[in-house]
């Protein structure tokens, strides 16, 4: 075995180089590329890394308009320390009520609105109520006075009431004027075959508004009344003036009469007069 060493080992034991194993230029070169591609980091990103960072300023944007309260797992304070506190007032609402019939005072309003759920559909076949393109409504009501001050008082509640009519518009209650009141009508089906029911109701000179009973002649008491149709009624001698519905001929003796009744607002009552006038289309 050879027994002397090449020149390179020699120079190799004499410690690390002292020149750089590059050349000038080549050590230009590299120095350039590696400037190159930070410059290119910190102007650009790749699309992936911009995604990201959009999301994460939009999440931090959104907690700042919309901050989350989130609970005290103590269970002491409901609220995190250092969270928004929540208001003690609920969020405003409004709601616009269904204004089934309404009647215009001097001082005020009458309205019938539903009590929570009306029920609405065609009539669907012509009949004496009505034509097959009428609207049958049905719900339970109640019937509003509303002041001059805005203020609402509830007067009376109809329960299971069906109302038809020719179309989606409020009814238009009839207004009778008394001496000491006024007196709205209110004919939830505006047709029938025979007679047409309704309600009446007082709005005095004072500003209270009731419902009106009906006082008979025979001495019997009911929360309404009926009219023939087309022969709404009317006020004579300040009277109500209903005409009669009985058929061709008469039921009574002397014939057909109408009804007449007197306005008692201390009774809160329409009473009956026992001299009845006769029918003037008889």
């Amino acid at each position: 075995m050879r027994k002397d060493k090449p020149a390179w080992y020699e120079r190799a034991g004499k410690g690390p180089f002292v020149r750089q194993p590059f050349d000038e230029r080549m050590r230009e070169s590299i120095e350039r590329r590696i400037s190159g591609k930070q410059e290119r980091a910190r102007r650009g990103m790749s699309p992936f890394a911009f995604a990201g960072a959009a999301a994460a300023l939009l999440a931090v944007l959104l907690l700042i308009r919309y901050p989350i309260d989130w609970p005290d797992p103590s269970g002491r304070n409901g609220l995190i320390a250092g969270s928004p506190a929540r208001s003690s007032s609920p969020p405003a609402s409004t709601s616009t009520a269904i204004v089934r019939a309404e009647g215009m005072a001097k001082s005020g309003r009458l309205q019938v609105v539903p009590i929570g759920t009306e029920k609405q559909e065609s009539l669907g076949a012509p009949s004496c109520f009505g034509t097959e393109t009428d609207i049958r409504f049905e719900g339970d009501y109640r019937v509003e006075y509303v002041g001059a001050d805005g203020g609402e008082r509830v007067i009376a509640e109809l329960p299971a009431l069906t109302f038809v009519q020719p179309s989606p518009d409020k009814v238009q209650m009839m207004k009778l004027t008394f001496p000491e009141a006024e007196v709205f009508v209110l004919a939830p089906q505006y047709a029938d075959c025979r007679a047409i029911a309704f309600y009446a109701y007082a709005v005095d000179d004072s500003g209270q508004a009731f419902p009106l009973r009906f006082e008979q002649e025979d001495g019997t008491t009911a929360d309404m009344s009926y009219y023939p149709p087309g022969k709404p009624p009317s006020v004579s001698g300040d009277r109500l003036v209903l005409p009669s519905s009985e058929g061709p001929g008469g039921e009574s003796a002397g014939g057909p009469r109408d009804r007449t009744f007197t306005l008692d607002l201390s009774a809160k009552a329409f009473v009956q007069n026992s001299n009845g006038m006769p029918d003037k289309s008889s």
